[in-house]
C-alpha cells in the first residue's frame, strides 16, 4: 500500500507540474501540490517501516543524502518563492485602499449609470483594474476582461461580435480609464506582445467623450448624440481606424 501511495504521490506531482508549464502559468498554478504533498506526508509518516521503505539498508547513505538535499532545496526555494509572491501581491495592491475609495466615490456619484473598468498603459496601471470586482459586485456588467482577451488572442480567437455590438450600443455608460492614459491600449503578455484591443474596439470610443477625472481615473461617458449620428460616426470610425493603423504599424503593433 505504501508503494502505491508513493506512486500516486509521484504521478500527482508530475501531473501538476506538467499543467503548470502551460504558457501564462504563474506560481498559483503550483498550489495543487500543497494538499498532494501534505496528504502524502500525513499518511506515510506514522506508517511502520517508513524508514525501511525510503532508506533500505543497501544504499541507505546516498538515499538519505539525496532526500536531505531535496528537503533543503525545497525549503530554500519555497522560502524565496513565498517571499517573491508576497512582494508581488503587495506591489500589485499598492494604494488599494485609496483606489477602492475612489471607485466607491464614483459609484456614489453615478448611481444610475452602468460603469465598466477600462484598460490602458502597461503593468504599472494594471493594478487599478485589479479592483474591477467592486464594479461587478455593485451590479455593473463585466463586459471586457483583459486577461480573458489575452488568452483568447493566444488561442487565435478575436473579441466576440456580441461584445462589439454591446460596446456599440452603449451597454457601458461610463468607462473608468487610468488617468492620463490612452483608452484601450494594452500590450498582450503573450508573445509577440501586440495590442490586446483592436482598432475596431478603439474606434467605438467615438461614441464616448471625456467627462472628467477622479483621483486615479479618467471618466469616459457615453455620448448619445455622437452614437445617433450614424453617418458621421461611420466616417469618423474609418478615419480613426486608418490613423490608428498608421501609428500601430510604425510602433510594431498589429491587430
Amino acid at each position: 500500500m505504501r508503494r502505491q501511495l508513493v506512486l500516486a504521490w509521484a504521478a500527482g506531482n508530475v501531473a501538476v507540474i506538467v499543467l503548470a508549464m502551460k504558457p501564462g502559468a504563474g506560481q498559483v498554478h503550483l498550489l495543487p501540490m500543497i494538499p498532494i504533498n501534505l496528504v502524502f506526508a500525513a499518511r506515510l509518516w506514522p506508517a511502520a517501516g517508513m524508514r525501511g521503505l525510503l532508506f533500505p539498508e543497501r544504499g541507505a547513505s546516498w538515499r538519505l543524502g539525496a532526500v536531505s538535499a531535496f528537503l533543503v532545496a525545497a525549503v530554500i526555494a519555497g522560502s524565496v518563492s513565498g517571499y517573491r509572491s508576497a512582494r508581488l501581491a503587495s506591489s500589485r495592491m499598492e494604494n488599494s485602499t485609496a483606489i477602492s475609495a475612489d471607485i466607491r466615490g464614483i459609484l456614489a456619484e453615478h448611481p444610475d449609470r452602468t460603469i465598466g473598468m477600462g484598460y490602458s498603459g502597461d503593468g504599472n496601471y494594471f493594478h487599478l483594474a485589479n479592483l474591477r470586482p467592486l464594479l461587478t459586485f455593485s451590479g455593473n456588467p463585466l463586459l471586457i476582461d483583459a486577461v480573458s482577451l489575452m488568452d483568447s488572442r493566444r488561442a487565435h480567437r478575436e473579441i466576440p461580435e456580441a461584445t462589439l455590438a454591446a460596446l456599440d450600443a452603449g451597454v457601458i455608460d461610463l468607462w473608468l480609464v487610468p488617468r492620463g492614459a490612452s483608452p484601450f491600449r494594452l500590450a498582450n503578455w503573450y508573445p509577440p506582445h501586440d495590442d490586446v484591443f483592436s482598432d475596431e474596439v478603439r474606434a467605438l470610443l467615438l461614441h464616448y467623450r471625456l467627462e472628467g477625472h477622479s483621483r486615479y481615473f479618467d471618466l469616459w461617458g457615453w455620448d448619445q448624440s455622437a452614437a445617433l449620428d450614424g453617418v458621421l460616426a461611420q466616417a469618423d470610425a474609418g478615419s480613426a481606424v486608418a490613423a490608428l493603423s498608421e501609428r500601430t504599424s510604425g510602433s510594431g503593433l498589429h491587430d
